[in-house]
């Protein structure tokens, strides 16, 4: 009797015990190594599966060194798994901790990220995350009130030095030929910068001239509305916008060409017979064209490409003196233009005017 009593109790301690491991539940920190200049960075906990455990709730204190990062957030939004579940969180910078807590009215299932946590980089240095208590060793990961039983896994994120920045012209870079007016690419590239300045100059970089400031460094490419003027001493120079000793400049001279239109061809031109620079210019999709008219008469307001193929006829009909003012848009004249130089042409009687504009798609 004894000897059944011995073996009963045996099978009742192995099933609980089998109960006991069917209970437990992994949950792993995450592990990670970022580079200084990112800044911030999202990682995910990551849970196995939960399915069957009921599982309506969770909570966590997350230990980490406060000398190497700062986690500020966690959030379950956007998450498949536990999307649904309210969350609050004390971020005690100060400390080294947050503490988090999420509930459902639902039971949460499968397998995957269960929160999100945003970690800010303080300084280089490698940081362990832990759900450890190290005042008394206590696991602080919980499911529900306790079951399943969470066992967790610590992680760590270790943040390496900033990379030195990088910058490098590709084009123009000498021996290039332009046609002043054209619309040319500036090319480069680039690492750890987020903005650029970019000049020219026209006597081998002696003296230099604005192109444009703030470009976004990451996209490698400017398109520049090349002057008007004859320069076969031209070069670019490329420039970090906070720190000007990062800068590359073209190897070797490049030539820009001067185009032989004229901006104002003059036969007895009134005084006050104007045609004012399109704006914006750069412009796309549309523009603003204005002129100025000494005397009433016909006009007729006219675009063209640079070999003189008619575009859009602006305006033809009578006009009184005064200022006047249009907007061009190609697709109101059926006509999907190209990234380039375009000219527009006011003609009064024998008064002619041209000037040039830019589109940049």
């Amino acid at each position: 009797m004894f000897k059944k009593a011995q073996i009963l109790i045996f099978s009742l301690l192995s099933f609980l015990f089998v109960i006991e491991l069917a209970a437990q539940v992994n949950v792993d920190l995450p592990v990670a190594r970022e580079d200084f200049s990112i800044g911030e960075a999202v990682y995910q906990i990551m849970v196995a599966d939960v399915t069957g455990y009921n599982v309506t709730s969770f909570q966590f204190n997350i230990y980490y060194d406060k000398a190497v990062i700062y986690i500020t957030k966690a959030s379950t939004s956007g998450l498949q798994m536990s999307g649904g579940m309210f969350t609050a969180y004390n971020a005690d910078t100060a400390n080294g901790k947050i503490s988090v807590a999420a509930a459902s009215s639902k039971p949460i299932s499968g397998f995957g990220a269960l929160i999100n946590i945003t970690v800010k980089f303080r300084s280089k240095g490698s940081s362990v995350l832990t759900f450890i208590d190290q005042s008394n060793g206590n696991n602080t990961f919980m499911f529900n009130a306790g079951t399943p039983y969470a066992v967790t896994s610590n992680g760590g994120i270790t943040i390496t030095p900033a990379s030195d920045p990088t910058l490098l012209l590709l084009s123009p870079n000498g021996g290039e030929i332009w046609e002043g007016g054209s619309l040319q690419q500036i090319r480069w590239t680039s690492s750890n910068l987020s903005s650029l300045k970019i000049d020219y100059s026209i006597d081998s970089g002696l003296n230099w001239e604005s192109v444009t400031g703030n470009v976004n460094a990451a996209a490698g490419e400017y398109a520049w509305s090349v002057p008007n003027l004859n320069s076969k001493s031209a070069r670019i120079k490329i420039s970090d916008m906070f720190n000007e000793l990062m800068f590359d400049v073209s190897d070797y001279d490049f030539e820009i060409k001067g185009t032989t239109l004229v901006e104002s061809f003059e036969k007895n031109t009134a005084s006050n017979f104007r045609l004012y620079q399109n704006y914006p210019n750069p412009f796309n999709p549309t523009t603003i064209i204005s002129y100025e008219l000494p005397e009433n008469g016909h006009v007729v307001l006219k675009v063209t490409d640079v070999s003189g193929r008619e575009i859009a006829t602006l305006i033809d009909e009578y006009k009184s003196a005064g200022v006047h003012s249009i907007s061009f848009d190609p697709l109101l004249y059926e006509r999907d233009l190209s990234s380039g130089v375009y000219i527009y042409w006011l003609s009064a009687g024998e008064l002619v005017l041209a000037r040039k504009m830019v589109l940049l798609r």
